[in-house]
């Protein structure tokens, strides 16, 4: 065989004359390669659930977070009244926080708008004459 590309490799080449003994040689090659392709899917499955066991990866995180979540519903259902707690102080906390920063922006724009007509004033008031008396240049 000639080639021009570099680093090609053939393997498990049939010289033969019978079409039968080629279809052999075939099977048995294909049967093999099929055996090392179900290895390699088999470790590489071993090593998905091995990560997902450790945690690692989407299927980790959301193994973790659906046993957080269970653990929580399950402490939630044995102390209710602190679970109850727990929740309205978060509500209340997270209203609050909102109601702050809508004031803030308010302030903000208020500030905004005196600035604005600070500007407006300075422009339009004319500049007072000077009183007082006149420096002449003094004359050597």
């Amino acid at each position: 065989m000639w080639t021009t590309n570099g680093g090609i490799a053939y393997d498990n080449f049939y010289l033969g004359g019978s079409e039968g003994e080629a279809k052999e040689s075939a099977a048995s090659y294909y049967a093999k390669k099929e055996e090392e392709e179900r290895k390699a899917a088999e470790k590489k499955a071993a090593k998905a659930a091995k990560r997902a066991a450790k945690g690692k990866g989407w299927r980790g995180l959301l193994l973790k977070a659906k046993k957080v979540g269970q653990t929580v519903l399950d402490k939630a259902l044995d102390q209710p009244l602190a679970a109850g707690g727990t929740l309205l102080v978060l509500i209340v906390t997270l209203l609050m926080t909102r109601k702050k920063k809508a004031v803030v922006e308010e302030d903000e724009a208020e500030e905004e708008e005196e600035e604005e007509e600070e500007e407006e004033s300075e422009e339009e008031e004319e500049p007072a004459p000077r009183r007082g008396r006149r420096r002449t240049p003094k004359a050597d």
